[in-house]
């Protein structure tokens, strides 16, 4: 193979050279293109590894020394071999002990050993040249767990002046620049004493393998240089050992070639036609098949009807049948059971059937009206069952009531339900009404028992429509109660459960009752029923959020009142998609539903960020881009529709900056193309892994087996139409506003500084996009520069290996965790969702598995933006979020996590230690609920980091501070005015909470306040 058309591989200059060395390249050497053997690599390296081993002396008396102290003969005692000394008194005794002094008790150890094995040396140098063709291969490299996120290209060619450097600080400055520093310091890291008695033998210490590195100058200074890094080997590329290229027996060690060491490769290891000049008759071994084919052949129809023929003379005997399932063996057992089983069956259909016909008799048949209403009494039940949760916003649902306070003047009558108590007296029967201030109450006579109270109750399911009749009236029972005791215990444990004390009407259980327990006078139109009660997301009691993204599937005012009683707790307008009108009319169409329905939602909004991406395909939703098609990326832009195949990229220099051989990835890995041909502004790809084109998608292109970085790093994190888009939603008021592509902690406090500047007293919170490499380089700074974090999966997939994604995951949501920072799981949690109703096992269990790692919320992007079920979706991770939280819970897995000091004042101080301390009385206590009153909500977000068991109700006096509270686990933040009486804010809450069932009387709850940065324990509310 002639060397022009070899692949060239770039030599690295480092400062002080040449600018001549700059542009300076090699051809790869053909050793690189060996076959990878890893059986030859492990067989070879447990011979040579046994040829390494240190030997150690033993004595030549082990074993054979007796310090064992003897009990005598017929003890029946533990014996060891007979103990020597002729012409004693214990000449042939047993003696009883642990261990002899010097050795072991039987059988000591040999004073010699023979454990060197011989190595063929054609075996060895065949192992050797697959290591190092191992050494090219990004994939195995990184299994290693080698550090290479940063190395430009493998394999990785520095330039000579590096053999002249003798001092480590220099070494150190070299691998800082060719970005190995990483590598080098996991390993310094990893320096440990080694377990057992090696750390005798002058093998002390133990670390795990960092670089390589192999020069070709003989007595070059090098070694004197990077001799003291732990870790960090040196050798001369002719003597290279598999030991140092592949230790432990496994291959992908990170190796840094000096440019002298790697021209001399061919003359050492030679090419696949001509011999090696240093190792006699030495020809690099050719490789027989690629592992697919071999793959594929083993498999093949043809080899499989050699390996495994059919057997076509198998003989099988006769399955036995169970008379007990099987009819035709038990008939043959007892002929007559086919008539039996036949005069059963009629006599049964009888029977229903002489039992249907007097039923029948006695009966009414109900007329039309009736049985509508069954029907639309059957349809309420079922609609308040699937829901979690059961409660409207108080303000509304005090309208609809027809109450707005309470006091002397309230008892006018208003057609609804209500619930009251009486007590039979010497006057007659009187009604006591409790008002909405705890521990007072009103009396009245009979005769005015309309007046309207604030407790309600929930229509209960219909179980049988029979005996439908309204009854405009309700049937007191005014007879006094005789032995209260007796009745509570029924109460309790009998079965007539439901009666209550006087003429409190019972939980309504079939349709029937809940019409006959409603009063409606005959002066008053019959009133409507209310609504089936929603979940109100911001008012489940569940503790994980959710997130919606809205798109073209959801952005009508029906669809988005539809997320909200579904569950959802914020809504996400992505700046990618859409122009500013339309992203306008989504957020002024939650701000109305929360207005007018009573929700809570939030809005967050998602910067475009400065990577490179494609443009819309000419108004289509998607396309298709099928195995072996060429398509065109072009810089171009077109005013009509593209031509066919030809998508727009937003980056000028793409077409300068891609090479023939590129890799091209859409979207993370959803598409993959080879880039075949440039021509101009054009660039000509094949798709090599068919897939799904969206509009917008990402675009990574990899090089080598590495991802190209340098043009994404000099782009900026905030374009300039993310920071129109910002003074956009600055406008718009949005709670939450994303920034995607984060690189530093320095772009979210300049992102802070610049919201404090345009909008005085806005609490915009920033929320900071890991998904990048530089992201979880500086992942620490920038989640204590921001607001909170999102762990967008799908581009960070695309720029660190899949297997290491859910590790990262894990790491962020911890960290988050400790630094009080809520933190969203996102992308592609139920991707299958966008075209099927039904999610995939392991996309349920990804969700489960963010649920059980306490992230504070989880997030659909495509599924709700252009998904055909966003309803399901959405329904799909309330139920397993209820469903996990609840396991978590009945198991009492309280994890000991270490959270970290996050107060910036002895004041902020203080409320931490409160909210550590309720938490941990709240698990150990198994109070109710805990209530946290607080006017910035810093409180409650300490609260919800410790991640207590039961539900935390925040109350606020800010209608932002509400919605951003929507966002922190487990949270259900309540608008509030608070009084200068903590006692009156005390009553008023819980007066709130217990119209909703919430609460209840003898609930043990514990409250928090900011105010005054104290902690209380109520039991018992009355």
């Amino acid at each position: 193979m002639a060397t022009q058309t070899r692949p060239l591989v770039s030599v690295k200059a480092l400062e002080g050279d040449m600018a001549t060395d700059n542009s300076s390249s090699l051809a790869l050497a053909e050793v690189f293109r060996a076959p990878l053997r890893p059986d030859v690599v492990r067989f070879v390296h447990r011979l040579l590894s046994c040829n390494k081993r240190q030997p150690y002396a033993v004595s030549r008396r082990a074993g054979h020394q007796t310090s064992a102290e003897s009990w005598g003969t017929g003890r029946a005692v533990s014996r060891i071999p007979r103990v020597p000394g002729g012409g004693t008194h214990r000449a042939g005794q047993g003696a009883f002990g642990n261990m002899c002094r010097g050795g072991r008790m039987f059988a000591p150890t040999k004073t010699w050993r023979k454990w060197h094995r011989r190595v063929n040396v054609h075996l060895r140098r065949v192992a050797v040249a697959s290591a190092l063709a191992a050494t090219s291969v990004p994939s195995l490299v990184l299994a290693r767990g080698h550090r290479i996120e940063t190395v430009p290209e493998l394999p990785l060619v520095i330039s000579d002046s590096a053999e002249s450097i003798e001092k480590t600080s220099q070494a150190i400055k070299i691998l800082k620049q060719v970005g190995a520093y990483a590598d080098a310091e996991k390993a310094k890291d990893s320096v440990g004493i080694r377990p057992g008695k090696g750390k005798m033998r002058n093998r002390r210490y133990i670390n795990r393998k960092g670089p390589l590195i192999v020069y070709g100058t003989e007595g070059s200074k090098i070694v004197k240089a990077f001799r003291n890094l732990p870790g960090v080997d040196v050798a001369n590329v002719e003597r290279l050992n598999l030991l140092d290229l592949a230790p432990g027996g496994h291959l992908g060690r990170f190796v840094i070639w000096t440019e002298s060491a790697f021209k001399k490769l061919e003359e050492v290891y030679g090419t696949f036609d001509a011999p090696s000049l240093k190792k006699k008759g030495f020809i690099l071994p050719r490789p027989k098949m690629a592992n697919a084919d071999l793959g594929r052949i083993i498999n093949s129809d043809e080899v499989q009807s050699v390996v495994k023929p059919l057997n076509k003379e198998v003989k099988r005997r006769e399955k036995r049948k169970n008379p007990l399932k099987n009819v035709a063996a038990v008939l043959k057992l007892n002929p007559y059971f086919g008539t039996a089983r036949k005069m059963a069956t009629l006599a049964e259909a009888a029977r229903i059937k002489a039992r249907k016909e007097k039923l029948d008799s006695k009966r009414t048949k109900l007329s039309p009206e009736e049985a509508a209403k069954v029907k639309a009494a059957g349809k309420a039940w079922y609609k308040t069952m699937i829901s979690d949760s059961d409660y409207a916003e108080f303000d509304n649902f005090s309208k609809w009531l027809g109450v707005t306070h309470f006091g002397q003047n309230s008892n006018k009558f208003v057609n609804r339900r209500v619930h009251f108590t009486q007590r039979q007296t010497r006057d007659g029967p009187e009604c006591t009404a409790k008002p909405s201030s705890l521990g007072q109450s009103r009396t009245w006579p009979h005769s005015s028992c309309h007046v309207t109270l604030h407790v309600i109750k929930s229509i209960l399911p219909p179980t049988s429509p029979r005996n439908l009749r309204p009854n405009p009236t309700p049937q007191l029972n005014t007879k006094p109660r005789k032995n209260l005791r007796l009745h509570r215990r029924r109460r309790r444990h009998g079965r007539h459960s439901h009666r209550r004390r006087g003429p409190h009407p019972p939980p309504p259980r079939r349709p029937e009752e809940a019409l006959r327990w409603a009063p409606t006078p005959a002066h008053h139109p019959p009133p409507p029923r209310p609504p089936p009660r929603p979940e109100n997301g911001f008012r489940s009691t569940r503790r994980t959020k959710l997130v919606c993204t809205v798109g073209p599937a959801t952005c009508g005012a029906d669809e988005l009142e539809a997320l909200a009683v579904g569950g959802m707790n914020v809504a996400r307008v992505n700046m990618c998609h859409g122009d500013r009108e339309w992203h306008r009319g989504v957020i002024r169409a939650v701000r109305r539903l929360n207005e007018e329905k009573g929700f809570a939602v939030a809005v967050m909004m998602d910067t475009e960020g400065s990577e490179i991406h494609m443009g819309d395909l000419g108004g289509a939703a998607a396309a298709k881009a099928e195995d072996g098609e060429i398509w065109t990326f072009s810089v171009r832009s077109f005013e009509a529709p593209p031509p066919e195949r030809t998508i727009h990229v937003n980056y000028e220099g793409f077409a300068e900056d891609v090479r023939v051989g590129d890799e091209l990835l859409v979207d993370g890995g959803m598409a993959r193309f080879e880039v075949v041909e440039k021509l101009g502004p054009d660039v000509k790809c094949r798709c090599t892994d068919p897939g799904l084109l969206l509009p917008r998608a990402n675009l990574t292109f990899w090089r080598d087996g590495s991802i190209v970085r340098e043009r994404n790093a000099m782009l900026p994190t905030i374009s300039s139409k993310d920071w129109l888009d910002i003074d956009f939603g600055i406008s718009e008021g949005v709670d939450f506003i994303a920034v995607s592509f984060v690189k530093s902690a320095e772009v979210i406090n300049h992102l802070k500084s610049y919201i404090a500047a345009r909008s005085r007293g806005s609490d915009i919170a920033v929320i900071a996009k890991i998904e990048s490499i530089d992201s979880l380089k500086n992942l620490e700074e920038i989640i204590r520069a921001s607001d909170g974090a999102m762990v967008a999966r799908g581009d960070m997939g695309a720029q660190i290996p899949l297997e290491q994604v859910p590790s990262v995951q894990q790491k962020i949501v911890k960290l988050c965790r400790q630094l009080n920072k809520p933190v969203i799981v996102a992308s592609q949690l139920l991707e299958s969702m966008i075209e099927y109703p039904t999610p995939t096992r392991a996309e349920v269990a990804d969700v489960s598995e963010a649920v059980r790692q306490r992230a504070d919320a989880l997030m659909l992007s495509g599924e709700s933006a252009m998904g055909r079920y966003p309803e399901k979706a959405l329904s799909v991770l309330r139920s397993v979020s209820l469903r996990i939280e609840k396991w978590w819970r009945e198991e009492k897995r309280h994890e000991e996590l270490e959270l970290k000091d996050v107060s910036s004042s002895f004041s902020d101080k203080i409320s931490e230690e409160i909210c550590i301390s309720a938490a941990k009385m709240a698990n150990k206590l198994e109070v109710d609920a805990v209530f946290v009153y607080t006017n910035t909500g810093h409180m409650a977000s300490l609260l919800s980091r410790c991640r207590p068991d039961c539900p935390i109700f925040a109350f606020t006096t800010s209608t932002s501070v509400r919605r951003r509270l929507n966002l922190q686990w487990g949270l259900i933040p309540f608008r509030l005015s608070f009084s200068d009486d903590m006692e009156s804010n005390l009553n008023r809450t819980f007066s709130l909470l217990k119209a909703r069932g919430m609460i209840q009387s003898g609930d043990l709850v514990i409250a928090l306040s900011d105010m005054l940065q104290s902690i209380q324990v109520m039991n018992g509310i009355s």
